[in-house]
């Protein structure tokens, strides 16, 4: 049985800390670090291997989505998967104070996997209403048939994120025992679907740097964001503060398993 997962609800928040200011952090960075290309999640080497460890894996927020941190050369691979994660890993901060860009992401996560989930469980007329054409929706089957084949049985339907601009397009993973596969589909009119395909790397990801042994940091979107690993082994939070106001900023994300 494939099993979905979609969670929109209030983040967990702590006291927040003064924070980096952006420019003692783009010194201690040595300039931006958005748009680099990802390198994955690879072994951790050099000097600064034992430091980088405390970060690695993957780190739930209780409300839901995300976080999984690898190893580039020199620094930290940090992806979203969810909408609290990906949106502040996209822009930097979440959008504080901003009712109704907060509601419209949300109707957009819901509506996205209200739409997907029936045709990845094979119910026949499921890309008929998705999809804006019967040509349209027949390739978006094929994908998903291709995706799931490849990645094994029983996969796990996760919403990453929502990429908006010219093209606005939900992101999408299949995740099974063998892997995982990106969807990527765009929207058409009627708040159906134009098309989807198999894609690369989605955006929601952000390379950061050591400043401390326990503080990663990266500059996104112009705006500084820090993460902060606390505890040890199976006990370690990674905090994450970007450039929302106030709480709406403070997230905290509990390890939940090792990357593989």
């Amino acid at each position: 049985m494939l099993r979905a997962v979609m969670r929109t609800a209030s983040v967990r928040h702590r006291c927040r800390s003064p924070g980096l200011p952006l420019a003692l952090l783009l010194a201690l960075l040595g300039g931006a670090l958005r748009g680099q290309t990802p390198a994955g999640p690879l072994p951790p080497t050099g000097p600064a291997a034992a430091l980088r460890a405390r970060f690695l894996g993957e780190f739930a927020l209780p409300a839901g989505g995300t976080l999984e941190v690898g190893c580039t050369e020199d620094g930290l691979l940090v992806r979203g998967i969810g909408l609290q994660a990906s949106v502040r890993l996209l822009a930097g901060r979440w959008p504080a104070r901003d009712k109704a860009a907060e509601q419209a992401l949300e109707r957009g996560e819901a509506r996205a996997m209200a739409l997907l989930l029936p045709i990845v469980r094979g119910e026949g007329a499921a890309a008929d209403v998705a999809f804006a054409g019967a040509e349209a929706g027949a390739r978006a089957r094929q994908a998903i048939a291709a995706a799931a084949q490849r990645v094994g049985a029983d996969p796990e339907l996760q919403f990453v994120g929502t990429e908006s601009g010219a093209q606005p397009a939900a992101w999408f993973r299949l995740r099974g025992r063998n892997g995982g596969a990106w969807l990527r589909a765009t929207w058409g009119a009627q708040r159906r679907f134009q098309s989807l395909v198999e894609a690369r790397e989605p955006p929601f990801h952000a390379e950061f740097k050591l400043v401390r042994a326990d503080v990663a940091a990266a500059v996104i979107q112009g705006h500084a964001v820090t993460l902060t690993v606390e505890g040890e082994g199976a006990g370690r939070v990674l905090v994450l503060e970007d450039a929302s106001p106030g709480a709406a900023g403070l997230c905290e994300f509990r390890w939940r398993a090792d990357l593989h």
